[in-house]
């Protein structure tokens, strides 16, 4: 630089109108930098950046000599693939977003947030263990305690780990147990739960105290957020008059979280003391929310596909019930769940019959993946970077589901 001179570096997914989109609503993806004037050198050790494009501004002139990013990936050893055509591409973007995606602790996605979710690191964790030599089993355990440390009041999980900000997903809570419960089936060790056991009978207890006639409520406080999906009537942005009422996705959420948890007690030879809770609640929610004119669970009087994957894998319809929402789901005939959620409609037909529905699973993925393909990477939404006013990510570690699904099934 001839003189002082400040300059703009902006870091992005996409371009839009050759630009990196800089600023979305209130977000400013760019750092300043006020260079001297002569020749300027400077590493930031302590900022990490995501992204495929950088651009550079500055407020007079400037010769930019080189500028990149020192690449930082989480060393874990992918297993061999023999996969081919379309699947082999689609499994190979996954496994690069798993891999972008692991920091000093999972992120949601390596550019937008960097923040660890439970939900969202029970997707990587799952495909984790069929990816990687080893099941990566030490960093998904160090995640899994890491979120245990958590302390909130209300006995839920906070939004991420670690959060200095009083809000909470109650849903992402369940999906904790879960998480732990596949963590010591793939791995053996038992002793997690000497570091997580009290914390998962916490969140058990919280949901079991925030009934009302048998069925869960949803959570009535400003710091709830009930989001279960990023699909219609599920993402939570609900009334205040419809806080603390009966929910279906709840309750169902609660019997496999409570599945888990025996599962846990199984393994880990603990008495299970929730057994006739559990079968209570397996009852209410198909009396609660079960219509046989439609053959499938209603939520807020609409047949959605989340609600109805829960409802098959937990158990509480019969096998007939079970086919007919299964061919529902398959005809597309209730409101589709997003790209995370799509693993419960896999997983309900895999549960009602693995060989009839195989074909339609893996033709799911190509036709849904296909469009990553080129991008490199798989997208938090399949909207792809106009999703959620224009800052959807296109790198997002809970999409990378299909890894696990060509492994059960190919």
């Amino acid at each position: 630089c001839d003189s002082v001179t400040k300059i703009n570096i902006a870091y992005g997914e996409c371009l839009e109108n050759y630009h990196v989109k800089r600023k979305i609503h209130d977000r400013d993806f760019s750092v300043d930098y006020t260079a001297k004037a002569g020749i300027n050198s400077y590493t930031n050790y302590m900022l990490r950046f995501a992204c495929r494009y950088l651009e550079i501004d500055s407020d007079n002139e400037a010769e930019v000599l080189s500028i990149g990013i020192i690449p930082q990936l989480y060393e874990a050893t992918p297993m061999e693939c023999t996969l081919e055509g379309i699947d082999k591409d689609i499994y190979g973007i996954c496994l690069n977003t798993l891999r972008l995606s692991m920091m000093e602790h999972y992120v949601d996605c390596p550019w937008r947030e960097q923040c660890l979710y439970a939900f969202d690191s029970r997707n990587q964790m799952l495909s984790g263990y069929h990816a990687f030599l080893g099941g990566n089993l030490d960093y998904a355990k160090s995640n899994l305690l890491l979120i245990s440390q958590d302390r909130r009041s209300d006995g839920l999980l906070s939004i991420c780990y670690p959060s200095g900000i009083d809000l909470t997903i109650p849903s992402f809570s369940l999906y904790y147990i879960i998480a732990v419960k596949e963590y010591i089936e793939h791995s053996g060790d038992t002793s997690i739960l000497l570091n997580v056991g009290e914390k998962l009978k916490e969140i058990l207890n919280t949901f079991l105290q925030n009934t009302k006639n048998g069925v869960v409520c949803s959570f009535e406080n400003k710091c709830h957020w009930n989001f279960f999906d990023w699909s219609p009537y599920a993402d939570g942005y609900i009334n205040d008059s419809e806080r603390g009422k009966v929910d279906a996705l709840p309750t169902v959420l609660l019997i496999l979280a409570l599945d888990a948890y025996s599962k846990i007690c199984e393994l880990c030879t603990l008495p299970f003391t929730f057994s006739q809770t559990r079968e209570s609640l397996r009852k209410r929610a198909r009396e609660e929310f079960y219509s046989a004119d439609d053959g499938a669970f209603l939520y807020k009087g609409y047949k959605i596909e989340l609600l109805n994957a829960l409802a098959v894998i937990a158990n509480t319809v019969s096998q007939n019930e079970a086919e007919s929402i299964c061919q529902q789901l398959v005809s597309k005939e209730m409101i589709s769940c997003s790209l995370s959620m799509k693993c419960f409609v896999y997983d309900a037909l895999i549960k009602t019959n693995k060989e009839k529905y195989k074909g339609f699973i893996l033709n799911d993925i190509r036709s849904t993946y296909a469009p990553m393909i080129e991008v490199g990477t798989v997208w938090e939404t399949v909207e792809g970077a106009s999703a959620f006013d224009n800052a959807g990510s296109l790198c997002h570690g809970w999409s990378s589901m299909p890894i696990y699904y060509y492994s059960i099934l190919k």
